[in-house]
């Protein structure tokens, strides 16, 4: 059994959405929800987005944070730049007794006339368990998006 709902409200001014998922699976007798909230203020540019869940299950229960703090600002001709900063944090997701945390630092720059969004991405990953010693990892990514 699942069930969902989202909402979504925009002004002049402000957008801001929202979702929520409660799901039941039978089988493992486990109950997962998760929601999330943003928002963007056209004005200033800036806009942030929070997101948690939780799984209540017979075996592993977990949970995990996100926030995002980001900014849009039209800096070049070409279209507008935007940057932000998230934030990730797990317990108990993968096994029991297990702790993840991620942070990303993005850039995008959209090319108005070309359809185009140009972005870069650092991120740096960190996973522990009770009985097991990880690396922490870090990616760079890059790319473009064209809409057709």
């Amino acid at each position: 059994m699942a069930m969902t709902g989202s909402s979504a409200i925009r002004s002049r001014c402000t957008t801001v959405a929202s979702a929520v998922g409660l799901s039941r699976n039978d089988q493992n007798e486990s109950t997962r929800f998760d929601g999330s909230f943003s928002a963007l203020h056209k004005p200033s540019g800036i806009s942030i987005t929070v997101a948690a869940g939780e799984q209540d299950a017979a075996g592993p229960t977990g949970y995990y944070g996100y926030a995002k703090l980001g900014y849009e600002h039209a800096f070049f001709d070409a279209g507008s730049t935007a940057f932000s900063i998230d934030y990730y944090l797990g317990s108990d997701i993968a096994n029991a007794s297990s702790d993840s945390s991620s942070i990303g630092i993005a850039a995008v720059q959209n090319v108005d006339a070309a359809n185009l969004k140009l972005w870069l991405l650092w991120r740096t990953y960190s996973y522990d368990e009770a009985s097991l010693s990880f690396d922490r990892g870090q990616a760079i990514f890059g790319g473009a998006l064209v809409k057709f």
